[in-house]
């Protein structure tokens, strides 16, 4: 059996509808890929979907509901291939041609450990920020998880993803600890994802997660003098983030929540060198791209 040259991880939750365009882009995919869904406990037929639709994907179904960094790390186990991609279930591919063009720039380069993928999100509200251009094969600091491709070597190397982060920030937390044993993301501009952000989810549980996990990683990974600021700022930026009167009690609840739960994790403090952070730090942000830089690039479906 002809082993895939590239696998795509999928991990899934009640969105049934999303899910079937992403592996309808998968399947178009212009060389030899496996995919693999995982599906977290859905009670909404999804397994039955894909496993009737999409036979030739390979279908995990979690009887309780695990969580997608753990479902992302058993993909790194599952993959048959060297590369593993990562799309949301409410994303999908534009073009054939992306994931082939990604691992073209993974064989550019031994250090590179990852890549981040150019991705767009139609439905983005003009308020919401772009990432900055970026020139393609530049390093960035970290991607994100609705558009990426790891190597499974390097994945399996640094631990992969710490399952106790649940959610949010999980991805600059691998990709630093990544870039302390020398390997670095390469953001490269292949034919985008297009990513729509799904109303399903719980936007509480969100909320805490992002503030206790922007405080996990200032513990977990960054060197002595720059915590010394770095903590208290993030403290600081999280409580004003486009506050409201109305939203200021959840506000500093969640941010008291996410204090008292650090506590239980400063043993696990295994902070990055002083240079690995300068450099991580000087670094631009992967996110979603305006649309108007796209015009000279391939055509994308949208709808």
């Amino acid at each position: 059996m002809t082993l895939p040259e590239a696998t795509v991880v999928i991990t899934t939750r009640q969105r049934k509808t999303d899910l079937r365009k992403a592996l309808e882009s998968c399947l178009l995919q212009d060389l030899n890929i496996e995919v693999l869904v995982f599906d977290d406990a859905s009670e909404d037929g999804t397994a039955d979907m894909v496993a009737q639709e999409f036979p030739s994907v390979r279908l995990f179904r979690m009887q309780d509901r695990k969580g997608y960094i753990v479902l992302r790390n058993l993909g790194f186990a599952e993959a048959r291939s060297p590369y593993v991609f990562s799309i949301d279930d409410d994303a999908y591919f534009s073009h054939p041609s992306t994931v082939r063009l990604a691992l073209d720039a993974f064989a550019d380069d031994d250090s590179t450990g990852a890549i981040a993928l150019q991705y767009l999100e139609p439905k983005r509200a003009p308020k919401q920020r772009y990432m900055a251009q970026t020139p393609s094969g530049a390093r960035v600091r970290s991607f994100v998880g609705c558009a990426h491709a790891i190597r499974v070597d390097v994945a399996k190397q640094i631990g992969g993803y710490r399952e106790f982060l649940v959610h949010q920030g999980e991805e600059r937390d691998l990709c630093i600890r990544m870039l302390e044993k020398g390997y670095s993301v390469k953001y490269v501009q292949t034919p985008p994802i297009v990513h729509n952000p799904s109303p399903v989810r719980d936007h509480s549980r969100l909320a805490y997660l992002g503030h206790r996990n922007t405080f996990l990683f200032d513990i977990l990974n960054v060197p002595f003098p720059s915590l010394l600021w770095r903590f208290p700022a993030d403290v600081i930026l999280l409580l004003k983030h486009r506050i409201t009167l109305r939203a200021l009690p959840g506000r500093i609840a969640n941010t008291v929540k996410a204090l008292v739960a650090c506590f239980w994790f400063l043993s696990k403090r295994d902070p990055v060198s002083a240079a690995t952070y300068t450099a991580y730090s000087r670094l631009p942000m992967h996110g979603p791209v305006a649309p108007s830089i796209l015009q000279d690039q391939v055509p994308v479906a949208t709808s």
